[in-house]
Parts: structure tokens; sequence; C-alpha cells
């Protein structure tokens, strides 16, 4: 039992949202039944409840490709429908932006993130209450900071998505289930607050058997961002240097095929697992989602020929491509790969059709099965690097961000990148970005916040780009079921 990914957990959701009634008080409660009252008794079941929280935040198996990818994925300008999506209205209407608020995507996603806030707000209101003598001092700090670091984590997901949502701070009771929505400055605070807690609690690092929980460089990474998110770059920039240790590796693919999980390069990660045994079910479609029919997999998209492009308009310093080209994506080149063979290999007339990602793709019993446990980024340590170096540049401080700038282009064969005007600096920051999260869920997010969605989502050959509207389409709609079941929101 190597990391958190094979740990066995139970179920408990009913008993985070169930409440009492008058007649509770003259039943006979049997001994062996678990209730708010005899569950927070010791540290064994404190780390249960913090594991229910990591196993509840993405949904699994396929589903994942559809509740998970679809919406952090299909929006970005690094990413075309193929038939396998395109021709599923439910899925299409999320990538050429014709989506309503009773989309089932977006209720599915909006219902797993606050599913998962509310058990990360039950070990909350609960960790305090187990007796000293049945706790370590530390292992109680620790997954309270857990707990704080995953609820900011969910919350930002929330908010990167929809203009304005419901704070969840306490677990789900009569008093608070129907809460209005909040203004997002009111929002951006809570989150930095829960990571600025978690960064006070959680520890540098765990042993082996605990690989994929929530670390300091968890907590200050994505403090960092959410202050890059509100622009506050000197305080980004205070929080990024506090990650200690963290380093990038040398091989770029090993970090998506399942070969260096929980690396040095690693801030976060959702950690899977294809072992069915047990009853664990913490699998995923990311490599059947990920290749494109070609390949295998399910056609559901493959890189815009915008990203292939932009890969190709520099050559490395030996004049070949873009090393994450190569790691990221199969193509129609005599060096491109596909797990491990020649891309061009799989096909009788020795040329591939189109291009496919390779990224989280970890063998092809993965494709074909639609079962694959390689692990999710949520964050790496090249997205530390670049975004340090935007706060940097952002500032006013080009020659200090261009030794972090260099780090990435370095490791992709790149040249060393000197220039210092700011707006050629930050422009080469956005266009590393581009290349090093290519088919990760990140780029559509980035557009967002530098106010520039429109102009490069149009400037692509997204289908359906067309339909983008600025501000309408930055943030999804509250989901109609929300409203129909919460009277204190009015959209």
């Amino acid at each position: 039992m190597r990391t958190i990914k094979y740990l066995k957990y139970i179920l408990f959701s009913a008993l985070v949202l169930a409440t009492s009634c008058s007649k509770d008080d003259l039943e006979e409660i049997s001994p062996d039944r678990i209730t708010m009252a005899n569950f927070w008794v010791n540290e064994t079941n404190a780390k249960t409840g913090i594991m229910e929280v990591y196993q509840n935040l993405t949904d699994n198996s396929w589903r994942f490709g559809e509740n998970e990818m679809c919406p952090l994925y299909y929006r970005g300008d690094d990413v075309v429908l193929l038939p396998g999506a395109s021709q599923w209205s439910y899925l299409a209407e999320m990538a050429d932006f014709t989506y309503r608020n009773t989309s089932s995507i977006l209720a599915n996603f909006w219902w797993k993130k606050y599913r998962a806030l509310n058990l990360a707000n039950w070990v909350l209101d609960n960790i305090d209450n187990v007796p000293e003598a049945n706790i370590d001092d530390d292992m109680q700090k620790y997954i309270k900071g857990e707990a704080y670091f995953l609820r900011g984590v969910l919350h930002m997901q929330l908010l990167q998505n929809f203009e304005k949502i419901v704070l969840k701070q306490s677990a789900a009771n009569n008093d608070n289930l129907n809460q209005g929505l909040s203004e997002r400055t009111a929002a951006w605070t809570l989150i930095t607050e829960d990571f600025e807690s978690a960064s006070s609690l959680l520890p540098e690092k765990w042993d082996d058997s605990n690989l994929g929980r929530a670390t300091k460089n968890s907590a200050y990474g994505f403090l960092g961002k959410a202050l890059l998110f509100q622009k506050e770059y000197a305080l980004a920039h205070d929080a990024f240097t506090k990650i200690k240790g963290a380093d990038l590796v040398s091989d770029y693919e090993s970090l998506f095929n399942a070969t260096n999980e929980n690396s040095v390069e690693s801030i976060f990660e959702i950690q899977f697992s294809a072992i069915q045994a047990g009853g664990l079910s913490k699998s995923h479609s990311g490599s059947c989602t990920m290749a494109t029919g070609d390949f295998g997999g399910w056609n559901m998209f493959n890189p815009t020929q915008k990203l292939m492009n932009s890969f190709k308009q520099e050559k490395t310093t030996d004049d070949k491509f873009d090393k994450r080209l190569y790691a990221s994506i199969a193509f129609d080149d005599p060096d491109a790969t596909f797990l491990g063979k020649s891309a061009r290999s799989y096909f009788d007339d020795n040329i591939v059709p189109k291009p496919s990602f390779k990224k989280y793709i970890e063998s092809e019993d993965a494709v074909s099965t639609g079962v694959s446990g390689a692990n999710f980024f949520w964050m790496r340590y090249a997205d530390v690097l670049l975004m340090d170096a935007e706060a940097l540049a952002e500032q006013g401080n080009t020659t200090d961000a261009l030794p972090l700038i260099n780090k990435v282009r370095f490791r992709a064969g790149l040249s060393e990148f000197s220039k210092t005007d700011k707006a050629t600096v930050i422009n080469e920051i956005r266009n590393q970005r581009f290349l090093e999260f290519n088919g990760e869920g990140i780029r559509f997010y980035d557009l967002v916040r530098w106010g520039i969605a429109k102009q490069e989502i149009l400037n692509s050959d997204k289908l359906g780009n067309k339909n983008f509207k600025e501000p309408e389409h930055n943030y999804f709609p509250v989901p109609n079921g929300e409203i129909i079941n919460n009277p204190n929101i009015d959209e």
C-alpha cells in the first residue's frame, strides 16, 4: 500500500447529510451503527474521513472523461472536437459555446465539487472532537491542513468555472442548505485564507506510505495561484518562493504515462489506480479519451492546428522540434512515437492521418478497455515556475523572471531567452504556458484571466469558435437544478 490511491475507504456521505428530528431521542441506537457521535473517536476514523474527501475530488471510470475532462478541456484553443464527442450534443455544446444552464455536464461538475466540499467541511467541523489520547497531535494538525487545502482547491475550481458560487464553510445541515451566491471577492478571500491555514498546518512531505497527500508545497503552490488570479503579484511571488525541494524532471513524457508518479515535479496530483480489488474503484477513462480513433481511442478530440503551428515556430538547439511536442502528441513525423513505437507503424500506408494527444496514455490496454490508473496533475512545478515568472514580470522585474522561464525552455531543448522588455517577456511566458500545458485542461483559464479569451479562440481552428461571446462565455451559468432547488439563488 504505497500511496493513498490504494487505501480502502468507507462511504459515509449519508451520515454527513443526516439531520436529527425529535423522535430520534426515543429510538434505541445500535452500538455498531456509525453516527456523528461515535465516528470521530480515534485517528483511524479521522484518516478515513480525510481519505473520503480525496476519493471524491473527481469522477471516476468513464464519467471522468465526460464530467471532469469535458468542462476543463473542451473550451481551450488547444483542443478541437472529433466525431466521438461532436456527435453528442451534450458534449459538443461545451466546445462550441452553445451550452445552457440545463447542461448535464455542468450539473454533474457542480454537484461533484460540492459533494467533496461537504466532506471537507465535515472533517473541519469534527477533527478537533477526536479525544487527544486517541490521535497523534501532528496527525490531527495534518488532517486539518488537508481539509483546508482541499476545501480551497474545490472552491477555486468552482470559481474558475462559474462567475459566482455558493461558499460552503460548514457541513450541510438544515440551517445552511440554501445559501445565496457570493461575490467573487468574498470567494477569493476564503480561498486565500484556506490555503494560508493549510500552509501552516501541513507537513513538508509524507512518507512513502502516504504519497499523494497534500503538503506545504501544495498549499503554497495553490496560494500563489489564487493570488496570481487576483493580480496580487508581490504576494503570489512570496508564496511561490516558499516552495522547497521541487524541481523539473528531465523526462517530460514520463510525467504522463504512469512511470514517474509523485515525482519531484509534483505539487499536487490526483491519485488513480487501475486495480479493482477490494471494492476500490479509482480508475479513469483518460487514456481512451485522449487517444484519437486512429490509435484505438474514443476519438473525442485532437490537438488544434494552432497548437501544432505554435510548437513548430521555434526549433531546438539541435534543430529539431520542441521535445514537448514529441512527448505530448503523436503526429506525422519520422521521430514521432505512440506508446514506445513509431507513430507511423500503426498504419499500413506508413502515414499518420491526424495528430493525437499522448498525455495520460499509459498503455494500449488502457486505451482499449477504458480503464486507466495514471495520475492526473492539478499542479506541477513547471506551472509554479511560469506563474512565478509572470508575477515577477507583471511587477516589472523581468530580469529575475528570465531564469524561471529558461528552466522550462531548457528542458524542452530550446535556447536561452534573454529579452527583458516587459511586454515581450509576458508574451513569452504566455507562449510557454500554451506549449508546456497543452492537453492538460489549463489553457482556457489562462486566457480568461489574461483577458484575451475571445481573440485567441477566434484566432484558432476550434469548431464553433465564432459562437464565443465575452464575458458571457468566460464562465458557466449556475446549473438550473441548483436555481430550482435553492430559493436564495436568483439568476
